[in-house]
């Protein structure tokens, strides 16, 4: 496997870990949780480069990639209709249910109740 498929494999499996612990109950911060969504605008960037076009199973990939996001989009509230022309992992959001570290950010910040999870 060379490097660029390396890199990738890597980036989809920290987008699925990051989606599994938002799905289980997301107990980081808010601030946390932007820096670790910034790993699903690696995985674009990567995918639109010129390393990934060489790749003989890219197609594979973007769908397990797709899956991976359709997951995540279901346990999102996007808070701004004026940006759904965005990607979802730009748009202003916060996760439906989370743990009481990230509930509290998001109620103190945006003045958003989410359901806490343990």
């Amino acid at each position: 496997m060379d490097s660029s498929a390396s890199s990738l494999l890597e980036l989809k499996n920290s987008w699925k870990d990051f989606v599994e612990d938002c799905k289980i109950g997301y107990c980081e911060s808010i601030y946390e949780f932007d820096y670790d969504l910034k790993i699903r605008e690696e995985l674009q960037e990567f995918i639109l480069s010129d390393n990934f076009f060489g790749l003989n199973y890219k197609d594979e990939i973007v769908k397990e990639i797709n899956m991976i996001d359709s997951e995540f989009v279901e346990i999102l509230n996007f808070t701004d209709s004026n940006d759904s022309n965005l990607p979802f992992w730009r748009r202003k959001k916060v996760l439906k249910y989370a743990g009481q570290y990230y509930a509290t950010d998001v109620l103190n910040i945006f003045g958003i109740k989410i359901l806490t999870v343990e």
